[in-house]
């Protein structure tokens, strides 16, 4: 989802714990109008309507001009976006390009495709589609300390106590992500592939 706050705007980048972030911007009394996609050329996988999208044609983006989204480290965003799939049971293979290349039932034929079809890392591309619109950048691995940081720097006056603190709840159960063991090799190479993101976002 886009989240319009009063004074920034928040980008949810798939799996990177949007989800807890606007229940903790609900929590706070911050969030304000939610931004679906437009038009199938202004999400980041041109899926109609989608939540995932950096909402240019909106007056009350440009008004906000602090962004701010979060990422996760490559290699465990594909683990977690498989294991989400798999759990739904809902690759979106008609709308979605990327799951249209790479759906699998079987997490290192999912990370073969992947490697196949995006030789320059998804995953780089994917952050960068988001993150070039943003003036803060946060982890999953720190969300609730990255999120009261950003929202010390944009948002002013909350009370940071209707922030949950113990970080975000799994939504996808423990057992798909179980599922999902990188093959012989493929760490290695996923993390080459990355190496971008990696660096851009200091996971060295």
């Amino acid at each position: 989802m886009t989240v319009l706050l009063r004074n920034s705007v928040f980008l949810h980048i798939p799996k990177t714990g949007g989800t807890w972030v606007r229940k903790a911007l609900v929590d706070a009394g911050l969030s304000g109008a939610l931004v679906r996609s437009r038009e199938r050329d202004e999400a980041y996988n041109g899926t109609l309507r989608s939540w995932h999208n950096v909402p240019t044609w909106d007056a009350r983006y440009h008004e906000r001009p602090n962004r701010f989204c979060f990422v996760r480290h490559p290699a465990d965003w594909y683990r977690s976006y498989w294991a989400f799939r798999m759990w739904r049971k809902n690759w979106e293979i008609r709308e979605n390009e990327f799951d249209h290349k790479c759906s699998s039932g079987e997490f290192p034929e999912f990370i073969d495709k992947v490697l196949q079809h995006y030789p320059d890392g998804y995953v780089t591309w994917l952050y960068a589609y988001f993150a070039n619109h943003c003036t803060f950048v946060g982890k999953t691995e720190n969300l609730p300390t990255d999120l009261l940081t950003v929202l010390d720097l944009f948002e002013g006056e909350y009370d940071p106590r209707d922030i949950v603190l113990l970080g975000p709840k799994k939504v996808t159960p423990i057992a798909y992500k179980l599922a999902a063991i990188y093959g012989d090799g493929q760490l290695d190479c996923i993390l080459e592939t990355e190496s971008d993101a990696l660096e851009r976002y200091d996971y060295a």
